[in-house]
């Protein structure tokens, strides 16, 4: 039985790299959108479209076979990666019976092969290292950037010591997983396992910690940069590079910068190692198998029912900080209402429900997890989104879902 987990990746039969998203899939397929594409797919499009979809910089990867490079570009957000789908693959599904959204879902029979990130930090313990002089030896399977892959390698090596996990809770994905890393490439690593994920939280909290407290006493804010940089292996971002993070995430700027320093300034999951940013995906469980027990994709259904704003008290943030990330609303009021088609009022007539009565948050987006903590005031703007579950006890929620569109917003009052 075939188990894809967000963090995966799959590459297919023509070269492309496809990114998993989430933990249900439909049987026979997988719910994943393209990230890496080869020169020759590229081709395929106008020149317009390559500058509009794709990052200048390539991406080079060596084929096991003749040593000879592919060239890969890599798209460059969520809403070029639907636009280059009906071009690139008008195979792949975009609608599924159970949901009402864009959901694409690559067949079974497309996908060469599956790229797991704990299998590649075991490779990079396993493989890499030399055992004469304990130096990182070149990667025999992508070879792009032993430095980053040294560097990954020690992150992790330092948070098992930390915490006293082993290599199973552990793993590391994006440009790293499938060979496409260069020198300028994050570390996008993953926890599997909530126990796991709490004592790698409690880790970073310890060590971030401490690094603050090297500079908090520099008032001059040149002074204080520098000390950040030059003397601290694991450190946090800084406001310099947080307003840099903002122009990137918020171009509209829908809201002020000192909202999202507030927000950002206390997150664990992201930050610098070596001067190499790094970011955190904790996942509930550690078991493969569990999300397959428990996340069957046919026992509930989601209908979108509009975009919709609220403010909204946090009431529990067990999961906060986990992907999926939901936080528990109460109190809730509406600020702007979806305008509902009338099949939507419908529904909601049919199950007794008021606009008002939202249960949740939800999100698979890394850029919403930590925003908000338990019993703060939130303002929210997302989709409103009416889950059906189906089970020995079915149930009807509302929930608001996060990610799909730039203005989405989950911010302390």
């Amino acid at each position: 039985m075939r188990i894809f987990l967000e963090g995966d990746f799959i590459e297919l039969y023509d070269g492309s790299f496809f990114e998993v998203k989430g933990f249900q899939h439909p049987n026979g397929q997988v719910v994943a959108l393209p990230r890496y594409l080869s020169l020759d797919r590229i081709r395929e499009l106008t020149i317009q479209q390559q500058k509009e979809w794709l990052f200048s910089s390539p991406r080079r990867k060596k084929k096991h076979t003749d040593g000879q490079e592919t060239v890969y570009y890599k798209i460059k957000g969520l809403k070029e990666k639907f636009e280059i789908l009906p071009i690139l693959f008008p195979e792949i599904q975009l609608k599924h019976p159970e949901r009402d959204f864009f959901l694409p879902t690559v067949p079974y029979g497309m996908i060469k092969e599956h790229y797991r990130p704990e299998n590649k930090i075991k490779s990079l313990f396993s493989y890499y290292m030399s055992e004469s002089n304990d130096q990182l030896t070149p990667d025999s399977t992508n070879g792009n950037n032993s430095s980053l892959l040294q560097d990954g390698r020690d992150f992790i090596q330092v948070l098992c010591d930390l915490t006293g996990l082993s290599l199973d809770s552990f793993g590391i994905t994006g440009s790293c997983l499938v060979g496409l890393e260069n020198q300028n490439s994050d570390l996008d690593l993953i926890i599997y396992g909530f126990s796991a994920g709490q004592k790698v939280r409690k880790a970073l909290f310890d060590i971030i910690s401490q690094s603050i407290k090297k500079f908090a006493g520099h008032h001059n804010s040149k002074i204080s940069e520098k000390i950040k940089k030059d003397s601290l292996e694991i450190r946090p971002f800084t406001t310099n590079e947080l307003r840099s993070l903002y122009n990137y995430r918020v171009p509209t700027k829908h809201y002020q910068f000192n909202r999202f320093l507030q927000m950002e300034q206390r997150k664990l999951h992201q930050g610098f190692f070596r001067e190499r940013e790094f970011f955190f995906r904790f996942l509930e469980h550690s078991d493969r198998k569990h999300y397959l027990r428990s996340n069957n994709y046919y026992t509930f259904s989601i209908r979108t029912l509009g975009r919709i704003v609220i403010y909204a008290q946090v009431i529990g943030d067990e999961f906060w900080w986990i992907t999926p990330s939901r936080v528990k609303l109460g109190h809730v009021q509406v600020v702007s209402p979806p305008t509902l088609t009338t099949k939507s009022q419908e529904l909601l007539a049919h199950y007794g429900l008021n606009i008002s009565e939202i249960q949740q948050t939800f999100t698979l987006r890394g850029r919403f997890t930590e925003n908000v903590r338990l019993l703060e005031w939130v303002e929210i703007h997302g989709m409103l989104e009416l889950v059906e579950v189906f089970s020995e006890k079915p149930h009807t929620y509302l929930q608001i879902s996060l990610g799909n569109n730039p203005k989405d917003l989950l911010l302390p009052r």
